[in-house]
Parts: structure tokens; sequence; C-alpha cells
């Protein structure tokens, strides 16, 4: 099943937790301390949750090389993995992945402008 057919069906719960961390580099102290260890109790609490790798919004700070971000995404969901986040439980998605949401940003940009 798809992210977005996945997301839709689940469309009826109250409460859903929704967050995402940024494959900027190797995960650190920080990372562990602001949101992961939040997001491991939060899937125990909550039958609703999504937590994505923004790996899209890396090319809104300081540019890495390509295979740089695809490294780190790839290091970023392993230390998810194994730091007890569970697939099976949680939606867990890597933000490209989704190409609606790129679609959708091309959409709002053009139709609703800032300023």
């Amino acid at each position: 099943m798809t992210v977005c057919k996945r997301l839709l069906s689940t469309c009826h719960s109250a409460t859903r937790i929704v967050s995402a961390i940024q494959p900027t580099g190797e995960p650190h102290l920080g990372n562990y301390l602001g949101a992961l260890k939040h997001w491991i109790s939060l899937q125990e609490q909550h039958q609703d949750c999504v937590f994505g790798v923004a790996d899209n919004h890396v090319f809104t700070s300081k540019t890495n090389s390509a295979k740089q971000v695809r490294q780190n995404t790839h290091s970023q969901v392993a230390v998810l993995l194994s730091l007890g986040l569970d697939p099976e439980r949680v939606i867990l998605y890597k933000h490209s992945a989704v190409l609606q949401h790129t679609a959708l940003a091309w959409l709002l940009s053009t139709a609703a402008t800032s300023g």
C-alpha cells in the first residue's frame, strides 16, 4: 500500500501525530533528546503517528551532494529503526517518495503567494 493510500485510509482518527526530521548529517544527541525519544513514546501512546525523513527539505539549507543526501537519509532511517520505531505501528516515509507532496507545494506556491 502506498503512503498516500495508507494516510487516506486512516483519516478517521481524531488525533494524528505528524513529524519529520531532516537528514542534514549524522544523527546526534540533540536529535534524540529533541525529537526521536518522543517519537518512540508517541508510538506507544497514539494509534495514528506519521513520521518521516524530510529529504527534500535538505535542499533549502546548505546543499549537500545528492549522494550525501541519500547516505544521510539511509543512515537516519537506520537510526529510527534501531531506536525502536516500529513501521508496523506507525507510518514511516521518505519525503521525496511522496510525489504528491511536491506537486501540492508547487500548486500552493503558485496560487497562494506570500507577502
